[in-house]
């Protein structure tokens, strides 16, 4: 029978159980996984071997303590399902049961499905390096970076481990190429201006410093940065302003950080007698 013009049969709308476990989800979300729990236990009275209610039980268990548990209901769901990020839920309840290893071998598994899943090579990243694997997590990192292109947050973890081993040439290169992802990421932004600061691009670092200050003024250590890099280009009044400012901070550390600074800049300044510093500090002449 012909379908009558400008007539459609009625959409449907999220189903019992669909809606139940948005509430599950919301209730995580809060951070009321007790909540959470009792919530998904409606769906599984229906059906055990539910996975995705089985995947949001889990969750909650994890953050209850309970990774014991988790893992049980985690390991049923995962044996009706090729699902990476069941997998990887199941590999995070694994770590915290200390299962380290089985965790390990999961997420090697997840990072394996496709279409790739971001999450599972962030989290097999974290537990790598927990146990000190950082060849190995530079090399899975790699493996993401090139399937997930589009993805800011594997470039970014992959530029830190490079700028760690102090390789600023990959550091900078990955940094760069998440911050285009993800322009508001001030942390990678900051991380790029360090890396260009150690590498002597002092002008690019400087500009960099700022972007982080206009978005957050109180960031002393960025101030300290673009002080640094301000000494460095012989603008002496300007970077010793910048550091006396960071000195000033409601953070104690900033003080020793801002002085040791200053004596380390090629043309910084520094005081043999800390009533000196002290002085610079308030803004006294005679500095």
């Amino acid at each position: 029978m012909a379908k009558l013009p400008g007539f459609a049969p009625p959409s449907r709308g999220p189903s019992v159980r669909d809606q139940t476990l948005q509430e599950a989800v919301i209730a995580l979300q809060m951070q009321r996984p007790d909540q959470a729990e009792r919530i998904v236990a409606e769906v599984l009275k229906a059906s055990r071997n539910d996975p995705r209610a089985l995947q949001i039980l889990g969750q909650a268990l994890v953050l209850q303590a309970r990774a014991d548990e988790a893992v049980e209901r985690l390991e049923r769901a995962a044996r009706r399902s090729e699902d990476p990020a069941l997998e990887t839920h199941l590999a995070i309840a694994l770590r915290a049961a200390g299962r380290g290893d089985e965790a390990i071998n999961v997420l090697h598994h997840a990072i394996s499905r496709r279409p790739p899943y971001p999450a599972a090579f962030l989290e097999l990243n974290q537990q790598l390096l927990a146990l000190g694997r950082h060849d190995e997590a530079i090399d899975m990192l790699r493996r993401g970076v090139a399937l997930l292109p589009e993805v800011a947050e594997l470039p970014i973890q992959l530029g830190y481990l490079y700028a760690a081993r102090n390789d600023r040439k990959n550091a900078g290169a990955l940094l760069r190429q998440g911050l285009a992802l993800a322009p508001e990421r001030l942390d990678a932004l900051f991380a790029l201006a360090h890396t260009l600061q150690m590498d002597g691009a002092f002008t690019e670092a400087a500009d960099m410093y700022r972007r982080c200050l206009g978005h957050n003024p109180d960031n002393a250590e960025a101030r300290i940065g673009l002080g640094v890099c301000l000494l460095e280009l012989r603008e002496v009044e300007s970077g010793a302003d910048n550091i006396r400012r960071a000195m000033r901070s409601s953070n104690p550390k900033m003080f020793g950080q801002g002085l040791a600074t200053l004596a380390g800049a090629a043309r910084g300044r520094f005081w043999l007698r800390p009533s000196d510093a002290a002085r610079f500090v308030r803004g006294e002449a005679g500095r």
